[in-house]
C-alpha cells in the first residue's frame, strides 16, 4: 500500500490539496453490490459524478470558466474486522483545474456530514462526506 501511495504522490498527482471521500452503503446493499462489480462501478460512477457537479458549482459560482476534476479511487469490499463491507474511498483535490492546467483551490467551508446524501434514489445512499 505504501508502493502505491507513494507512487500517486511522485508520479500520478499534480500538486494540490487533497480531501478523502467515503462512500458508505447500507448493509442490505453491500451483499448485492458484493456480487456484482459491475453494478459496484455504477454506483461509485454515480456518486463520483454528484461530488464532481458540485465541485464544478462552487468553481463557476466563483467566476473559474470550465473547471476540471479528477479522481483516484479504491474499492474496499471489507470492514476492520474483515467484515464484508463494500465502500470506496476517492481522493479528490479541492479545487478544480482550470483548461490550462493551473489549479485552483475553491472556498470551501467546512464540509459538514449529512444524514443522508441520495446518489441513486431507489436504493443507495452516501452516508458519508456528503457536501452541503
Amino acid at each position: 500500500m505504501t508502493t502505491t501511495a507513494a507512487h500517486l504522490v511522485d508520479r500520478v498527482l499534480p500538486t494540490a490539496p487533497y480531501r478523502r471521500w467515503v462512500l458508505s452503503l447500507p448493509r442490505q446493499v453491500r451483499f448485492l453490490l458484493a456480487r456484482d462489480h459491475g453494478l459496484l462501478g455504477e454506483v461509485v460512477g454515480i456518486f463520483l459524478r454528484k461530488v464532481f457537479a458540485w465541485q464544478r458549482r462552487r468553481a463557476r459560482s466563483q467566476g473559474i470558466a470550465k473547471p476540471h476534476t479528477g479522481d483516484v479511487t479504491f474499492v474496499q469490499r471489507f470492514g476492520s474486522l474483515l467484515n464484508l463491507k463494500c465502500h470506496a474511498h476517492a481522493l479528490l483535490p479541492v479545487g478544480v483545474f482550470a483548461t490550462g492546467g493551473d489549479f485552483t483551490c475553491t472556498k470551501e467551508r467546512r464540509v459538514r456530514m449529512r444524514r443522508e446524501w441520495a446518489v441513486d434514489a431507489q436504493s443507495v445512499k452516501v452516508i458519508r462526506g456528503a457536501p452541503d
